[in-house]
């Protein structure tokens, strides 16, 4: 199937985290391709649109990434039945596993929270050993980005993630990248 980018509504993107290169060639390529057709720009944190995925369980869901120096990337949103808007529980940050660990039961509605994502997963045993009796399974096809999650969100509340200077915009990296660590900047 084509489209031509008079069909596209928008361009929607990932803001981060994530990898630093991978977030700045999807920020670079999602803010030409809106400036250049004069179409909005959207922008949903990767820890969102990766928890979406489980919204329809009811339960907060606790979204992770891996970041690299033992940390993940971490977020929880929780979805109330017939809201399109998540609550966010936990702002996207990094943190060790023992801190998600102490932070989980805090985060459990009714004694239940879902984790996912590639950071979970490969860091499950630990996590399963000091916060297993929380954990609810679900699939492991949602620990994967899905561009179409992305857009689900966007279109149930683009106003919530569109961009207002295009041009201004910039990805959501959390903490500073290795060069800039070397650097010391």
């Amino acid at each position: 199937m084509r489209v031509s980018f008079a069909q596209l509504g928008g361009v929607a993107v990932a803001v981060g985290p994530g990898s630093f290169t991978g977030l700045r060639i999807g920020a670079s390529t999602a803010k030409t391709l809106a400036w250049v057709t004069g179409k909005p720009l959207y922008a949903v944190g990767s820890l969102m649109a990766l928890a979406s995925g489980a919204a329809e369980y009811g339960l907060p869901v606790c979204a992770t990434f891996n970041a690299g120096r033992d940390e993940l990337y971490a977020a929880c949103y929780l979805w109330r039945p017939g809201s399109s808007q998540a609550q966010e529980l936990l702002n996207p940050c990094t943190l060790s596993v023992g801190k998600l660990c102490s932070l989980l039961p805090g985060l459990a509605h009714r004694g239940e929270i879902i984790c996912l994502g590639q950071g979970f997963r490969k860091r499950e045993s630990e996590i399963r050993a000091c916060a297993g009796k929380y954990l609810q399974p679900v699939p492991k096809e949602l620990d994967h980005p899905n561009a179409s999650l992305l857009g689900n969100l966007v279109l149930a509340s683009a106003g919530q993630y569109r961009v207002g200077d295009i041009l201004a915009f910039e990805p959501h990296y959390i903490r500073v990248g290795q060069a800039e660590l070397r650097l010391g900047l």
